[in-house]
């Protein structure tokens, strides 16, 4: 019902703008879509904080209406750090929800948040200046498997917030072909050349979702998973997708992980996602 109704109110506006601009030689729908997305902020408040998000869609505004329930596990895996100043990588933080999460929470953390979708860096970046979370570094280009040269990102939505994408190579969450509404060339480097060539600081705590290429990241990262500053992971795994699956155990055995617990979404138990886990690794 509400999805006909936008498409009638759509059709209006785009009719009277249509008139407005054979009168006035102005857009009229640009000026709406300007003074609707000034207004496109959504407020909430966990744990006596409040917070800030900028949701220009739908999908925005899910992300920040579900905050604290489609991944407390997360947010209190983030809450224990056990370091008064902890370095902690968000690789895949979409829109940024768990990064401002963690600079709010503590703002002696220091947050990298590796996001290189293009349709979310800017709700990214306005959801930090939203919350004045100042111990935000954005890190734009895409974690590959190769160092220092320029990937085919592959996206399967056009809207703001999505998910679903990948880089490097066209393999989805479930190892299959993502159906591509956006590709475009984008650079990205491995997280050994980030150590070695002295751009970022070994991590404390590392979150990886990336939807599918999770194992060739960490398959370029043994300087960081060698390093026993880095104390725990969570990495989300397809446990269908048994390929990777049995890499990233294997991977994360090898130096030294185990397995210290695993949490499902209940957002994924009746969906395409329900064997998707968020696995907290720790030495």
């Amino acid at each position: 019902m509400l999805k006909k109704l936008s498409i009638i109110l759509s059709k209006l506006i785009f009719f009277i703008d249509e008139i407005i601009f054979r009168i006035f030689n102005k857009r009229f729908k640009f000026y709406l879509q300007d003074q609707l997305r000034k207004n496109s902020i959504t407020k909430i408040s966990f744990k006596s904080k409040k917070y800030i998000f900028f949701t220009p869609s739908n999908l925005t505004y899910w992300r920040a209406k579900t905050f604290d329930s489609k991944e407390p596990e997360t947010l209190n895996w983030i809450q224990n750090f056990d370091q008064k100043k902890s370095v902690f990588w968000d690789i895949g933080a979409n829109v940024g929800l768990y990064s401002i999460f963690a600079a709010k929470d503590n703002p002696e953390n220091e947050i990298i948040a590796f996001e290189p979708s293009g349709l979310n860096l800017g709700i990214l970046q306005k959801n930090i200046n939203l919350n004045k979370a100042n111990n935000i570094k954005i890190f734009p280009l895409g974690l590959a498997d190769k160092p220092n040269s320029f990937f085919e990102m592959f996206e399967s939505t056009d809207e703001e917030g999505g998910a679903l994408s990948s880089f490097g190579k066209n393999t989805g969450f479930d190892g299959s072909k993502i159906n591509t509404v956006n590709n475009y060339k984008l650079f990205g480097t491995t997280v050994n050349t980030l150590i070695k060539d002295g751009i970022l600081k070994k991590p404390n705590y590392i979150k990886i979702d990336v939807d599918g290429n999770e194992d060739l990241i960490l398959k370029n990262s043994e300087i960081i998973l060698n390093d026993v500053e880095l104390k725990e992971m969570l990495v989300e795994i397809n446990e269908e997708y048994t390929s990777q699956f049995s890499s990233i155990i294997e991977i994360m055995k090898k130096h030294n992980f185990k397995i210290k617990s695993k949490h499902i979404s209940e957002y994924a138990l009746s969906s395409k996602f329900k064997n998707c886990y968020n696995y907290i690794f720790t030495r």
